[in-house]
């Protein structure tokens, strides 16, 4: 019996070792398929989104599962980077690199680590003389730029030569808005606040890659109006815009887009409270003249159907480019003609509109006009009306833009040049 004992029990122990053993082969590949898509989630909200909290978040875990994980280091330094908290980037790589040693981290941390005062010491023959030198960054000097209406604004810059602030003035140099700016150390911006003179304003938030991520209305009591949100998907395409009111957070505004393979718009979908519009794109229907055509419904009851040129590029497949003519149809059948004109820089110049009603014939309807600045953008619409063989303004919309590109002032005018309403940024 004791013999049949001492073959069984060594049995018995190897048996178990063997399962244990293959339970922990089993755990740690687990565990490491879970690291693996860890990493990826928080990569994606470190670069594609901008959600540093986020990533901040997903990396801590890994490194808490894995202590020698790199590329957690890596991304949880660049997290607190893109926060603005380079000490806790610094902290990071400090401990990163003493416990893994990956020179990557060291490389890295020399980057972010602040440099030594530079010194420049020289000696001439007959004296000994020690000079220190240190070079200081300035920030240029405010720069004034005139408006249309007559007044103006002031651009405060950091060293780098980032504007940080605008004061908006005036003709009669009455302050009425100001706006501040803030930076990633990357240089791209992380956020604008726009002051108004009657007290509202706005925050932008934008991720590291530049893409705006949210944007909040603010009365002028400092409760939320309503606030704005973006969604984009790994190849930076906007998925989602959507608007909500600050008081019940009910809808304001929603949009969705899909795209193909090729990143070009397919499906766009928009509603809110009172309306809903939704646009299929279709693939290539058609060669005729030239040109590629596609027809986008609405409602299934209202139809547009666009014609593009063709110049040899797909560019013009998105739904946004140069779009030569276009139909609009009514379930009645009544329909809108426009032809459209461009410059060589793609822009539009001109729109010639005709219009059809009850089953007549097509009639010439008016026409409008568009103007851009050096950098692309549109300063001027104006929009004529046809009747009796003559044309009139109709009205005209002006633009004017800040030192940061964004829309400052917007004005509308009558035909007759009196203004029909203004409004500011």
């Amino acid at each position: 019996m004791r013999s049949k004992l001492k073959i069984i029990i060594p049995i018995i122990v190897a048996v178990i070792a063997i399962i244990i053993a293959a339970l922990t082969i089993n755990f740690t590949s687990n565990q490491m398929s879970d690291i693996d898509s860890l990493i990826k989630d928080g990569y994606y909200y470190l670069n594609d989104v901008g959600d540093f909290d986020e990533a901040i978040a997903i990396f801590n875990k890994i490194i808490s599962l894995d202590p020698m994980n790199v590329d957690a280091y890596i991304g949880l330094a660049r997290a607190y980077q893109g926060k603005g908290d380079i000490d806790k980037a610094i902290e990071t790589l400090k401990t990163g690199y003493e416990k893994t040693g990956d020179q990557r981290l060291k490389d890295m941390l020399d980057e972010l680590s602040p440099p030594e005062e530079t010194t420049i010491t020289t000696t001439t023959p007959t004296t000994v003389t020690t000079t220190e030198t240190t070079t200081t960054a300035t920030a240029p000097e405010n720069e004034i730029v005139e408006i249309d209406n007559g007044g103006y604004y002031e651009m405060a810059f950091n060293t780098n030569g980032d504007i940080i602030h605008e004061d908006f003035y005036d003709e009669n140099g009455n302050n009425w808005g100001s706006a501040d700016v803030e930076y990633y150390p990357n240089g791209n911006k992380r956020s604008e606040t726009y002051y108004r003179e009657d007290g509202t304003y706005y925050v932008s938030e934008y991720g590291e890659n530049g893409k705006i991520l949210k944007q909040t209305n603010y009365n002028s009591d400092g409760s939320i109006y309503y606030y704005e949100t973006w969604e984009y998907d790994q190849n930076g395409n906007m998925t989602m815009n959507a608007s909500y009111y600050g008081d019940d957070n009910s809808l304001r505004m929603y949009l969705k887009f899909e795209y193909n393979e090729d990143d070009y718009k397919i499906y766009m979908e928009q509603y809110d409270s009172l309306r809903y519009r939704k646009e299929v794109y279709t693939e290539q229907s058609q060669w005729k003249d030239n040109t590629y055509s596609w027809t986008i419904k609405y409602n299934d009851n209202y139809t547009i159907e666009y014609t593009y040129a063709s110049e040899g590029t797909d560019s013009y497949l998105d739904g946004d480019k140069n779009i030569k003519t276009s139909y609009s149809y009514s379930s009645s059948g009544d329909y809108f003609h426009d032809i459209r004109e461009y410059d060589e820089n793609e822009k539009c110049i001109s729109c010639k509109e005709y219009s059809s009603f009850n089953g007549e014939s097509e009639s010439y309807s008016g026409h409008s006009d568009y103007k851009y600045d050096s950098q692309g953008r549109e300063i001027e619409a104006i929009t004529y009306s046809s009747y009796n063989g003559e044309e009139n303004i109709t009205f005209r919309i002006t633009h004017t833009y800040d030192g940061l590109g964004n829309t400052l002032i917007m004005t509308g005018y009558y035909g007759d040049g009196t203004i029909m309403w203004q409004e500011k940024y």
